[in-house]
């Protein structure tokens, strides 16, 4: 791999083009460097004067000469780091696929196997959706509210999804302690104004052609149909649950419940019988568990 060696954020090409005017992020592997201090005095704007704009007095050389990739809608320090350590793993993995004295069964070899057949698309092409399929037997045979549950319970942390996300964090009303925080999940759409509001009526109509794609390229059953009752199931009612901005208010849109046990405004099915040890459970979006007892 080309190392460009140590750069400034914002020298001019130090992303890189790919010959075909696609700007590239950055390709090395070295930690680039900004100036012996860790500020480029080289990306300031001497022309303004400080007073006037002191971000643009500061910043103005190097935002001029900044180019964001072609496959990013902002780029930073940040994000070059993340590319930094990307292109450090790859070249490791590439490092250990040229090896041929790897032992079986090491870490190693497993990291090597891995790659190759992540990297294998004739071998991907050629499966097809048949990996997929104990998945897919596993959602089909998910055909009551019951199993519904125990099924979405089983993909906490794994491959599935669900229509609620459980997790451990911090107790939002007692942040000395830890429960177990359950929310509304498994919306396809950003949140529940894209399913409603006109404004992005075509998004929707969009997203429902996607989902029926997706159930064709698997061989689901009448994909055009289900994809309609797919977004018909994720579609809320305009009162559940609230608007993106409220969810700030730890009051209403939170709640404890003790040891993962029912109550008149949690959903019933699937819940376990035996209650694990647990101080309680936090219900970060309550009124869509109301809304699905239904």
């Amino acid at each position: 791999m080309m190392d460009r060696g140590p750069v400034r954020l914002g020298d001019a090409g130090f992303e890189g083009h790919d010959g075909g005017g696609t700007v590239l992020g950055y390709q090395g592997t070295q930690t680039p460097r900004y100036g012996t201090w860790g500020f480029d005095l080289a990306g300031r704007d001497t022309s303004v004067r400080p007073g006037e704009s002191f971000m643009r007095y500061a910043n103005g050389a190097a935002l001029d000469r900044m180019q964001i990739p072609s496959d990013r809608t902002s780029y930073g320090s940040f994000a070059l780091l993340r590319e930094l350590s990307d292109n450090r793993v790859k070249a490791m993995i590439e490092g250990l696929t040229a090896r041929t004295d790897l032992v079986a069964g090491s870490d190693e070899q497993k990291i090597a196997d891995a790659y190759r057949s992540y990297m294998d698309t004739a071998r991907i092409e050629a499966l097809d959706a048949q990996p997929l399929q104990p998945y897919l037997d596993a959602i089909r045979a998910a055909n009551t509210h019951d199993l519904a549950a125990v099924y979405m319970g089983q993909t906490q942390g794994r491959l599935g999804g669900s229509i609620f996300g459980t997790g451990i964090s911090t107790d939002q009303k007692a942040p000395t302690r830890y429960v177990v925080s359950t929310g509304q999940s498994g919306l396809g759409l950003p949140n529940r104004d894209y399913y409603l509001e006109a404004r992005w009526a075509e998004k929707k109509a969009l997203y429902q052609v996607y989902v029926a794609r997706m159930l064709e390229m698997i061989g689901w059953e009448n994909p055009t149909e289900a994809a309609a009752a797919v977004v018909a199931f994720e579609t809320p009612p305009p009162s559940w649950p609230s608007k993106p901005a409220s969810p700030r208010r730890t009051g209403p849109r939170s709640r404890t419940a003790t040891a993962m046990r029912p109550t008149t405004n949690t959903p019933s099915p699937g819940w376990p019988r035996k209650p694990p040890a647990s101080p309680g459970r936090t219900i970060t979006t309550p009124s869509a568990w109301a809304a699905c007892r239904a």
